[in-house]
This record gives C-alpha cells, sequence and structure tokens, in this order.
C-alpha cells in the first residue's frame, strides 16, 4: 500500500499558529481512504531532520505523497537539524526513484526547489515563488486536500480549486499575517498566486497527463458478479433476502407455513435499530417518491446500511468494554482505538472499520458468552472477501450525501453509469449490496433485543426465593402493535434504563445479555409513565469533547423535513437531558439522563479517551 507523508515542521522563536491544526485537517480529509484501506497515512505534527530521515529510509519506497508544512525558503526547509533542498532531494532520488508522484512545499519561497526534485525522480511538485501568509497557506492546503481526497477530483482540478478559493479571499495573495519564511530575500511582488503546480518536464506527454488526471480517491469500481445480482425494481433484492432467510431458519419456516407473511417474519426477527428500516423501504404507496429507485430511496438505504453497520459495531464496543473490567488490557492494545465520533465525523464514520478494529481486541481476550465474536468474525469474512468494492461503494455513498454543497454524488453517478441521470441504476445497485451486507448480519436474527422499563423485587421475609428480581421488559423488533410487557424473573438484576442483547434460544430470557447502554437508550424508560410508553430508541451519534453527548432518533427519517428538528435528537449533559420545552418534559425526569452522562464518562475514563 502506498503512503501520504504529512510532514509539519515548527522552528524555534518564530511558532506558525495554524501548522499543527493544517496537518489534522488533513489527516481527517485522507481518514476515510485509510479507513478504506486505499492509502496508508504517516502523519508527525513536529517533524525534525531525522524524522523525515527516518520515515523515508524504512518507507521511502512506498511514499507517493509528501507534504510539508513549516518555515521554507528557496534552498532549504527549515527542520531542526538542518533541512538543505539538496541533500533531501538526493534522499527522496536515493529511496524513492519516481514513485514518489507529488511534493507539496506548503512553506515560502519554495519554487527554487522544484528542479532538484523534478531530478530527484518526484513527478509533480506544489510550491511557492515568495512568501505566503500562515492562514492562507492553510486554507489554500486544506481545500486542495478536502477536493482531492473527498470529492473525486484529479490532481490538476484540486489544485485549480483551491487556487480558486485563495482568489476568492479578501485580498487574495496580498494575505499577509505571519508569513511562513524566516528569510524573505526571496521576496516576489508580482501579483500572480504564490502557489503553482510543477509536472516534472522530463516525463513523456501521456504520463504528464495521467499524473494530472490522478485522482486519490476515484470512484468506486463494483466486480461484474455483484453487477449481474443488480435486479431492475426496488425491493427485488430485498425479496431475495427474504427467501434466503426463509430456506436457512426452521423457526422462520414454521411461522410463515402457519400463515405469517415471509417479510414480517424477517423484520419482527432483526432488532428494531435494523427492522424499522427494512419496514420503511417495504412501505411504499403509489404516491411515495420512495417506492421507485431514486434519490429519496438511495438515502433510505444509504441510512439502513450505516445503522447495521453502527448496530454491530457498537455491539462489538460494549462487549469490548465489559472485557475490559475483568481482563487486563494494555495502553499499547488500546493505541488509536476509535471510538466515539465527535463533531464533524457522525456522517462519515466508518463503523466497518471500528468494527474491525474492536474485534482484532476482542479475539485476543478468552471467552465468548452469547457467541457474538464468531458471527462477528463470520459476518467480516464475508465482507472482506466478497463485499469489500461494494463496502468501499457504500461508504463513499454516505460520505457523498453528506455533503451537499459538493458535486460528489453527481461525479459518482457518471463515473459509475455512464450517464448524468443514472440516479435510478446507482439506487438498484446500493439496494443490492445493502441486501448483500444484511443477508451477511443475518445472525442478528439469532438474538433478541429488550428494554428494561422497571425492576422489582419479589420477595418475602424469611423464605428463599431463587429469582427474586422481577424485571418489566420490552421486546425491540421491527413490527408491533401493542406494548407488551415482559416480566421476568432472575437471580441477579440488570441494570435499570439499560437495553439488552440475548441469545434468542435459552431458558433465562436475559442470561448473559450484553448490555448496549450507553450506546443505545429507550428514552421512555425514563420518563415517569413509560409503562405505557412505546419504545422510543436513541443511538449515541457523536460526543463534544465529554461534555455534551448527542443521540439521534432511530426511527429518524432522512427523507422527511421535520418542523421541528430537535425532536429528533437527544442532548446529554452532567445535568441530565436537555428537551425541546414544547415536550413538557418535568425537571425531575431530565435529571434522571445524567446517569447516562456519568456512564459515558466511565467508558472515557476506562478506555482512557482524553
Amino acid at each position: 500500500m502506498q503512503n501520504i507523508f504529512l510532514a509539519g515542521a515548527h522552528t524555534e522563536g518564530a511558532p506558525l499558529p495554524e501548522l499543527v491544526d493544517e496537518i489534522r485537517t488533513i489527516e481527517n480529509f485522507l481518514r476515510p481512504l485509510v479507513e478504506r484501506g486505499l492509502w496508508g497515512l504517516i502523519p508527525n505534527r513536529a517533524a525534525n531532520l531525522a524524522d523525515i530521515f527516518d520515515t523515508f529510509s524504512r518507507k521511502g519506497a512506498e511514499i507517493a505523497v509528501f507534504h510539508y508544512a513549516g518555515h521554507a525558503g528557496q534552498k532549504e526547509l527549515h527542520l531542526e537539524g538542518g533541512g538543505q533542498a539538496r541533500g533531501l532531494a538526493e534522499l527522496f532520488g536515493l529511496t524513492q526513484g519516481t514513485t514518489l508522484r507529488l511534493v507539496f512545499l506548503n512553506g515560502c519561497a519554495t519554487a527554487g526547489q522544484v528542479a532538484g526534485l523534478h531530478s530527484a525522480g518526484a513527478g509533480a511538485v506544489i510550491a511557492t515563488s515568495r512568501p505566503v501568509g500562515d492562514q492562507i497557506a492553510r486554507a489554500l492546503s486544506e481545500r486542495f486536500y478536502k477536493t482531492w481526497a473527498t470529492e473525486g477530483k484529479t490532481l490538476l482540478q484540486s489544485f485549480q480549486t483551491a487556487a480558486a478559493l485563495v482568489h476568492s479571499k479578501p485580498g487574495g495573495e496580498k494575505y499577509t499575517l505571519e508569513t511562513r519564511s524566516i528569510s524573505l530575500e526571496s521576496a516576489d511582488e508580482t501579483p500572480e498566486l504564490p502557489w503553482n503546480l510543477y509536472i516534472n518536464p522530463a516525463l513523456g506527454e501521456a504520463e504528464q497527463q495521467r499524473l494530472q488526471d490522478w485522482m486519490l480517491n476515484p470512484p468506486p469500481q463494483l466486480p461484474p458478479q455483484l453487477l449481474k445480482e443488480v435486479r431492475t425494481r426496488a425491493t427485488e433484492s430485498l425479496l431475495e433476502l427474504v427467501y434466503a432467510f426463509e430456506e436457512q431458519d426452521a423457526d422462520a419456516r414454521a411461522e410463515i407455513a402457519g400463515g405469517k407473511d415471509p417479510l414480517l417474519v424477517l423484520i419482527t426477527r432483526l432488532p428494531w435499530t435494523v427492522g424499522t428500516h427494512l419496514r420503511r423501504l417495504f412501505a411504499l404507496e403509489d404516491s411515495q417518491s420512495m417506492a421507485a429507485p431514486g434519490l429519496e430511496r438511495l438515502r433510505e438505504l444509504v441510512s439502513a446500511y450505516t445503522e447495521l453497520t453502527r448496530f454491530i459495531s457498537y455491539t462489538a464496543l460494549s462487549a469490548l468494554w465489559d472485557d475490559r473490567q475483568t481482563h487486563n488490557i494494555s495502553s499499547e492494545q488500546l493505541a488509536d482505538l476509535p471510538f466515539i465520533p465527535r463533531p464533524g465525523e457522525e456522517h462519515q464514520t466508518d463503523y466497518l472499520h471500528r468494527l474491525r478494529r474492536y474485534h482484532t481486541l476482542l479475539e485476543a481476550i478468552p471467552g465468548d458468552p452469547i457467541g457474538l465474536e464468531a458471527n462477528i468474525a463470520g459476518f467480516l469474512k464475508i465482507v472482506d472477501h466478497e463485499l469489500r468494492d461494494g463496502y468501499r461503494f457504500m461508504e463513499e455513498l454516505k460520505q457523498a450525501l453528506a455533503d451537499p454543497e459538493t458535486d460528489r454524488l453527481n461525479d459518482l453517478v457518471a463515473a459509475r453509469t455512464g450517464k448524468t441521470d443514472g440516479m435510478a441504476d446507482i439506487c438498484l445497485q446500493a439496494e443490492t449490496l445493502f441486501a448483500r451486507f444484511l443477508q451477511a448480519a443475518l445472525f442478528l436474527t439469532e438474538y433478541k433485543l429488550y428494554t428494561i422499563r422497571a425492576i422489582s423485587v419479589d420477595k418475602v421475609r424469611y423464605l428463599d426465593v431463587q429469582n427474586p428480581f422481577v424485571h418489566k421488559t420490552m421486546m425491540l423488533h421491527g413490527a408491533f402493535s401493542d406494548v407488551n410487557l415482559i416480566a421476568t424473573q432472575r437471580q441477579v438484576a440488570s441494570d435499570n434504563y439499560c437495553i439488552l442483547l440475548a441469545p434468542r434460544k435459552q431458558e433465562d430470557a436475559l442470561a448473559n445479555a450484553l448490555n448496549l447502554s450507553p450506546f443505545y437508550i429507550d428514552k421512555n424508560a425514563f420518563l415517569s409513565d413509560k409503562t405505557d410508553n412505546y419504545p422510543a430508541i436513541y443511538v449515541l451519534k457523536y460526543s463534544d469533547e465529554g461534555r455534551d453527548f448527542v443521540f439521534q432518533y432511530i426511527d429518524n427519517d432522512v427523507n422527511h423535513q421535520y418542523i421541528f428538528e430537535e425532536d429528533q435528537r437527544l442532548v446529554i449533559r452532567n445535568i441530565g437531558a436537555v428537551f425541546p420545552p414544547a415536550l413538557k418534559i418535568s425537571l425531575t425526569d431530565c435529571r434522571k439522563f445524567s446517569v447516562v452522562h456519568q456512564q459515558l464518562l466511565k467508558f472515557n475514563q476506562d478506555f482512557q479517551v482524553s
């Protein structure tokens, strides 16, 4: 796998306030490509000369992009320990040959280094002809990588977009805040854009064109075998899934033989968090725009895929948290492990990538009380061997739909179908892929999902009661008509206000149950009149530095414009939940949610999340 090396360098006595944030932001743009296995990333926000040499000595043959941010001049990069351009060019040439395709020198007056880098084999160089402001340098590089990494544009298009951004700024290239230069002897006062893209003139015309057309994130291609499975009408792929489920599940066949609708059987067997989307995809009327393959149905399919992968990811994380209490998991094992998304990450979080990380650690810990780890292993095996390209395609669709300000979705449609009006084709492809992911995840039908509404003690003085704790539970599955409270007596009490996942076929309904709280919570379980209320399930969407935890209503319809959008989310702080005044929820009930905040702080503490 080829790598992108991001190096930020600080010079003593001449700090650059924007430098660390620039590298961090570029990392965020590149992270989805790293998680999907398209690129490797080597970030160093405080690099010195030794770091540069060590990195190229170890991985030079695998580095395709080198980005430098810091002070510079015509003949050197201002690195601690040195940084003369001649020596660096020789290093690149010795270790790289011609595999270093782009060098981006985001410092002042670096154009004097271009010829040496070309001679060393670099295909393209972005460099500056004069001093540049710190903030404008950051703005240009961030726009360049956002366009190149997330919008499916070429190297040349990305550079041109970044240049247009600079030109649109007040003062444009005359932006003169703190400059990325110590010596300004090479300053050029001409009004032209300081940055330029220099293509290596030694390359042939065809190679130069290929370099300009280079895409860091090309549109995902689906293999012919997957394309053969794409059906011509909405719901057909999902109906085939229903029939496959019927064939492999004897209990389902018995229910269907007894007169139940096969689709309803599947929906009721899936956890509500997943089944609710399947129900919506089939709840079609002639007047509904989602009945036909198009943008509305595509949004719902991608939403369903997101919740499916998030649910499995959070179950693995819940199991890992339990193991954290009883096993010695080292800091090295937890290093860089992703946990709760942060603001801005919630729409592009790759839950399959996180699931792989959690599962790898789970496998190293003995025990699998409800067979979850084995089932997840089977799911990941199918994804990695049969659905790798489909996974990349669905993640790209998710990111494109979450960023309506770009043309990424239209570009994907055109690239995948060869026509500008191919949205229906893209929707049918996404539906086939979602059906395949759901088929790989049918192990979820082997479990029941419960919300605990109340726990009471059924015990008489001086008499020994074997199962004194009575749990008033409600099953959380995709189709139901009445609230059905199940009295479950157990020897040990579960937690109040929790959601549990337990194997379907066991005498004790809650034996070895996995607690999914606080990643999923039933809002109505906290309210005073909770017994008669339908469940209102919310999923943890992101955390704002541990202060606010934002939850999203599972039944939120991505195609519906809500009058009160805030009703679809739940914000939990240390004082409890924050609800819109119109809901008239008492302060006492709001404060009950503070236990969720305490749980999440405990989670951060256990996993050393800063």
